[in-house]
C-alpha cells in the first residue's frame, strides 16, 4: 500500500440495532488501513445508541438525524466523508480486515471503476472463513449490475455526480436506482471475490409490512425514473 494512500471514508446508518452496531465499529476499528474515517448516521434510535457511540467510540463521526428519515439519511453521511472513496455498511455488517486496501488498489488500477461490489457473507460464518478471506487468493472480478449496500465501495465524486441514494424511496431498491445512474454515466460496477463484507442475516426492528410494501412500490418508481416513458409503460 502506497505511504500515502488515499482516504476512505467509511459510512453506516444505524437504527436501533445497538448491540450490532457495537460489534460492527470493534472489527471496523482493526481495520489494516492507515488513511480512514468512519461516520455513523443514527436515523433517530431510541435506544440510546448516540449517547454509547461517543463514549465507547469517541473516533466515530455521528451524525444524529433526530428521526427516522429512512435510506435518505445515509447521504448526509456520504456528503461528509472526506474520502475519496466511500464503503457503505449496514449498522449489521462490516468489511474484513484487508479489504479496504483491496478496495483502493482495483480503484487505482480502473479509472473507469465505479463501484466494487463486495462478496457479502453471513457474519455468523465469520470465524469458519475469516482466516481464508484474509488471506484469499481467487481475485477474478466479473461485472455486475448492482451491489448490495451491506458492503460497497464507491469513488465519492462519481457517487455525487447521480446524487446519491434516492431518498424519496425510504427502504429498498436505492441500489439498483443508484446503479442505473452510475452506469448510465459510463462507469464500471465489478464484483469481487477478495473484498468480503460480512452481514448479520437476521434484521430485527423492521416490521413485516415493510419489505413487500417498500419492494414493490419502488420497483415500480425504479422503471419510471430510469426507462424511456414507453417502456416503461410496457
Amino acid at each position: 500500500m502506497n505511504f500515502n494512500p488515499p482516504k476512505v471514508s467509511v459510512v453506516m446508518l444505524c437504527w436501533n440495532r445497538w448491540e450490532d452496531v457495537m460489534v460492527s465499529l470493534s472489527k471496523i476499528e482493526k481495520i489494516e488501513y492507515p488513511n480512514k474515517e468512519t461516520i455513523v448516521v443514527d436515523n433517530g434510535s431510541t435506544d440510546g445508541s448516540q449517547e454509547k457511540i461517543k463514549r465507547q467510540f469517541p473516533w466515530v463521526r455521528l451524525i444524529e438525524v433526530g428521526s427516522n428519515l429512512g435510506i435518505e439519511a445515509y447521504n448526509l453521511g456520504f456528503e461528509a466523508a472526506d474520502g475519496e472513496f466511500i464503503l457503505i455498511i449496514d449498522d449489521d455488517s462490516y468489511p474484513s480486515k484487508k479489504s479496504i486496501c483491496r478496495m483502493v488498489q482495483k480503484f487505482s488500477e480502473n479509472p473507469k471503476l465505479g463501484v466494487c461490489a463486495f462478496d457479502v457473507r453471513n457474519a455468523d460464518d465469520y470465524d469458519q472463513v475469516a482466516h481464508h478471506s484474509n488471506s484469499i487468493t481467487e481475485t477474478q472480478s466479473s461485472y455486475s449490475t448492482g451491489f448490495n449496500g451491506a458492503g460497497a465501495g464507491i469513488r465519492k465524486e462519481v457517487f455525487k455526480k447521480v446524487g446519491f441514494y434516492p431518498g424519496e424511496f425510504f427502504l429498498y431498491m436505492n441500489e439498483a436506482d443508484c446503479s442505473l445512474r452510475i452506469r448510465a454515466l459510463g462507469y464500471e460496477i465489478q464484483f469481487f471475490p477478495d473484498l468480503i463484507a460480512y452481514h448479520k442475516m437476521a434484521a430485527k426492528n423492521r416490521e413485516s409490512w415493510r419489505a413487500p410494501f417498500y419492494y414493490t412500490r419502488n420497483s415500480f418508481w425504479l422503471v419510471w425514473k430510469n426507462y424511456p416513458t414507453a417502456r416503461a409503460f410496457k
